[in-house]
């Protein structure tokens, strides 16, 4: 019993054994079999990006080939299924790249299409709430027109001031210029603003000082009278750049700012309003640092076609700026005006029969003649033949040479005042005051007395003193001369006038009235010598006229 039991504890545990030995070559062989597919595919995953990444770099987000092939299944019929990737790691079909993020060869991006807007022409747009509508001469703003979604346009200006309503545009304007800017910057480029939004007084107050100061012709080619100007719209600016040191003058269009401004500013919903050769359809010089809003649209449309805005509307100004001359295009009745009228024209330049500006040849300055005040010192006005508002000036003095007649100080001899019995200045229905003219001396040039003072001629007056006008005019006095056609005069001081002939029959109805020839002339008939010295006198005005020796009485 004992061997036997023996036996079967000994048979027992050799069974045991053979157990355990079989336990552990299974378990080391299952263990040789499961680590290098697990291993594998740790790897793999470690070395996976990671698709949650954001990643805008297209050469990245294009799987590579190793990635390609660890995702294709390789078809292994004794892996057991669990031995196979799982899910998350194989790469999800949303991390393929899109076609759009596929690098692709375009040397030049094409535009983006710009929405198309009906063609030229069209109906006047006046409708101030869109971007489009037209202001010029023809076509006013209302006095009191400010438009509502002003902001401040945040771009470099050439003034250190701070912002003020010249640095205002509409708020899509302002918008889209900033852009402008930013991106011109991005090239290179520092465009500067100068003036965008004007009230309807500030462009008067601008028109009105440009009138006298660079005069009308230059004023109403350069600058819009109030209510046309497209500043007080809040849809334009002037720009300009350090190269012109700040000044909106045409050399801006040949710098890279006013190039790139040209070619770009379309993109941006701006137009170069006044432009080259179309001065007469639009009304003002070409400014290639205006620029307008109008919408990309028709910003691209105008631009591609080469149109104003005028010719977008089948339209132009009625009357080019070239046909203005000396017009005068406000209201020249408003305080401001007759302010900054007094203010800027107390002095004119005089100019000469050709109407260029006199230059002294002793302080190389121009001279200038002074406005006429009255009596009571206000400032003498008239009205023209275009009936405008103007002021009187002081007359100077022209030798019969045509120069500008001197005195020993190099000063301009103005024609006197004619002043009336009261002390009061006459004047015209119009306004205008009288003068009197100069005598002149054998030489053409202006007569002196034995003082040395110059001498004017007198009013004709009828024989009881009055005034006497001839076309409308105050004829003044014709003076006596002797057979070498010198002034005579009574004493040493005042030279002696010719006297027409006055009716002295009291039982005439005309009674002291002056006699008259055809035409209205005064009668001189019964001074026997005043035709023939006159004849000579007249002879002698021709003579110093065609000679036009110019020495101004002066030594040559």
């Amino acid at each position: 019993m004992k061997n036997n039991m023996f036996f079967r504890g000994s048979e027992h545990a050799h069974s045991k054994k053979l157990l355990w030995l079989s336990v552990m070559v299974a378990t080391v062989l299952l263990a040789g079999c499961d680590k290098s597919p697990s291993q594998t595919t740790e790897n793999r995953v470690t070395d996976t990006p990671t698709v949650t990444e954001p990643v805008r770099n297209e050469s990245t987000a294009t799987p590579t080939p190793t990635e390609k092939a660890e995702t294709s299944p390789t078809p292994e019929p004794t892996k057991a299924p669990t031995n196979t990737p799982v899910p998350t790691n194989t790469p999800a079909p949303t991390n393929t790249p899109a076609p759009t993020n596929a690098p692709t060869v375009t040397p030049t991006p094409e535009p983006t299409p710009v929405p198309a807007v009906p063609a030229a022409p069209q109906e006047i747009n006046l409708n101030l709430n869109t971007y489009t509508f037209l202001v010029n001469r023809d076509y006013l703003l209302p006095s009191d027109y400010e438009p509502s979604d002003l902001v401040i346009c945040r771009i470099p200006y050439a003034s250190t001031s701070s912002y003020s309503s010249r640095c205002m545009l509409r708020k899509d304007a302002a918008f889209a210029l900033e852009d402008l800017v930013e991106d011109a910057k991005k090239d290179g480029i520092a465009l500067v603003g100068i003036s965008g939004y004007r009230s309807y007084t500030r462009q008067f107050e601008i028109y009105s000082t440009n009138y006298f100061t660079k005069g009308p012709a230059h004023t109403n080619f350069y600058s819009a009278p109030a209510g046309a100007s497209e500043h007080q719209t809040g849809l334009a600016m002037d720009l300009s750049c350090a190269e012109v040191g700040y000044d909106l003058i045409t050399r801006f269009e040949s710098t890279p700012e006013g190039i790139w401004l040209k070619n770009n500013c379309w993109k941006y919903g701006y137009i170069l309003r006044y432009t080259e050769g179309d001065e007469d359809i639009t009304g003002y010089a070409y400014e290639p640092w205006h620029i307008r809003y109008v919408g990309v649209e028709l910003a691209y449309y105008l631009t591609t076609n080469k149109m104003t805005l005028e010719e977008y509307y089948g339209t132009s100004i009625t009357v080019p700026a070239s046909k203005l001359s000396e017009s005068c295009l406000v209201d020249n009745t408003n305080p401001i005006f007759i302010r900054i009228m007094e203010k800027y024209a107390a002095k004119k330049y005089i100019t000469d029969e050709n109407g260029n500006f006199i230059v002294s040849p002793v302080t190389g300055n121009y001279y200038t003649s002074l406005m006429v005040h009255d009596t009571d010192g206000s400032v003498v006005y008239y009205e023209d033949e275009d009936g405008l508002s103007q002021i009187a000036y002081c007359e100077p003095v022209f030798n019969l040479d045509g120069t500008l007649a001197l005195d020993s100080n190099d000063k301009p001899i103005f024609k006197e005042l004619v002043y009336n019995d009261d002390d009061t200045l006459y004047r015209y229905e119009n306004g205008a005051p009288a003068f009197r003219d100069a005598v002149y001396d054998r030489d053409g040039f202006v007569a002196k007395n034995r003082k040395g003072e110059y001498l004017f001629t007198e009013i004709v007056r009828d024989y009881f003193g009055n005034f006497f006008t001839y076309e409308g005019k105050l004829l003044c006095t014709v003076p006596q001369r002797n057979t070498s056609l010198n002034v005579l005069f009574e004493g040493l001081y005042t030279p002696l006038f010719y006297t027409p002939k006055y009716d002295t029959d009291e039982a005439s109805e005309t009674f002291g009235s002056i006699i008259t020839l055809e035409g209205g002339y005064p009668d001189y008939s019964s001074n026997e010598s005043y035709y023939l010295i006159n004849y000579y006198w007249e002879e002698r005005v021709e003579e110093i006229k065609t000679n036009k020796s110019g020495n101004n009485g002066m030594e040559e």
